[in-house]
């Protein structure tokens, strides 16, 4: 997994992040390798989260919760007619 240029690759792969704004910055550029066991977390506020881009990969047993919901708001709805 790494990070170049504000571009996040998995395998050599460029992740497709449609879900962030075109304006956020990923940073800083580095590579990681992960465990079988370990997840890489970042939030989706990318310039204000404090996550595996400081402070290592995540083990899985860690990990608890399931997500049940993805909640996307409709910026679009609340412009002013």
């Amino acid at each position: 997994m790494s990070i170049r240029g504000d571009y996040v690759y998995v395998n050599g792969k460029l992740l497709e992040e449609d879900y962030l704004s075109y304006s956020i910055r990923t940073y800083p550029d580095g590579e990681w390798v992960l465990a079988d066991n370990e997840f890489f977390l970042m939030g989706d506020n990318r310039e204000n989260s404090n996550d595996s881009r400081y402070f290592s990969p995540v083990e899985k047993r860690f990990i608890v919760g399931r997500a049940v919901a993805t909640i996307i708001p409709q910026f679009s709805l609340l412009k002013n007619k």
